[in-house]
């Protein structure tokens, strides 16, 4: 295993997705397909990591129980450290659930974290030396404010790397951006985080402003088919790649992150960046796993060539 120069914060979980066959009847019983996979933002991203070559490390939460012990296991396995992560045998596995329509998009998610709301700020102040090293810290706001707060407190000397997961979730940071390197939000949650209705090219940009205003460095917002827009400082870009078949639409944001934070380590610019994130992305919504595993260093980095469009907003 590679030594750790990446180290993630967040939820490790066991995902369940049901695709259904045919269009959605609501309240109803609807032909489809089960399958359950490892998931969890902080773990997806780190697999993606892991599957290109990147040194990473997992500090999330796990119970006791058979799928507790399988995530474990099968994270050591794909190339992550999870040597950090805190075990509460008394309790069960963080669990996300989701049903996903025809289209591959999802119809409506559950998740369960429970589990991973008992890491406190203690649990991480006695890991001090080991995040300490870190060359970036990742975190997804599945984990407490209290543990939100106390990285950003403590380690703004280090490049902190943050996924709101859900506009719900991005409550907890609003209007407390102040100390993040790099935000990557969906449509919905840089609304919500900026208070501006996001219709054209010209809310958008102000929407990232606002956020950039609040102490962020570089923000990226996904668009899904309509493309991506990033902005540091003055300069601002947007673009967009010809989506192939969406199979899953569930962790193509997870892989965007991931990429930012490859390129990062890379020493790719701003538009690089989003670039090869984009491929991440696409190599994800392709596959019915929320990891693909197509992932590898060779394939993201055929973003180059690519052709780029304007993108639609």
């Amino acid at each position: 295993m590679k030594d750790s120069q990446i180290t993630i914060i967040g939820a490790a979980n066991i995902d369940i997705h049901g695709f259904s066959f045919e269009e959605m009847i609501h309240k109803e019983s609807n032909p489809g397909r089960v399958k359950f996979c490892l998931g969890g933002v902080g773990r997806n991203i780190s697999e993606n990591l892991a599957r290109v070559g990147m040194g990473v490390r997992l500090i999330s939460a796990v119970g006791g129980d058979a799928n507790s012990k399988w995530l474990l296991s099968a994270c050591e396995e794909i190339g992550i450290d999870m040597s950090e992560t805190l075990i509460f045998e008394e309790m069960n596995s963080s669990i996300y659930l989701d049903l996903m329509n025809s289209n591959g998009d999802m119809e409506l998610g559950l998740s369960d974290l429970v589990v991973l709301e008992m890491i406190s700020p203690e649990h991480l102040r006695a890991r001090h030396e080991i995040i300490n090293k870190s060359k970036v810290i990742v975190m997804d706001t599945g984990v407490s404010e209290a543990v939100l707060f106390y990285i950003l407190d403590h380690y703004s000397h280090i490049p902190i790397f943050i996924d709101p997961v859900s506009s719900p979730k991005a409550k907890k940071i609003k209007n407390r951006l102040m100390g993040i390197h790099t935000l990557k939000l969906n449509r919905q949650e840089a609304a919500y985080l900026s208070d501006v209705k996001i219709t054209n090219q010209y809310s958008l940009s102000e929407a990232a402003a606002f956020i950039l205003k609040q102490g962020v460095k570089r923000v990226f917002i996904t668009l899904g088919e309509e493309g991506v827009y990033y902005r540091e400082g003055s300069q601002a870009g947007s673009f967009r790649l010809k989506t192939e078949k969406v199979v899953n639409a569930t962790g193509a944001g997870d892989a965007f992150m991931a990429g930012t934070i490859y390129a990062f380590i890379k020493g790719f610019d701003l538009e690089d960046t989003a670039k090869v994130a984009s491929r991440f992305a696409l190599l994800t919504l392709a596959d019915e796993s929320t990891v693909s595993s197509k992932i590898t260093e060779e394939a993201v980095n055929k973003w180059k060539g690519r052709n780029f469009m304007a993108a639609k907003i």
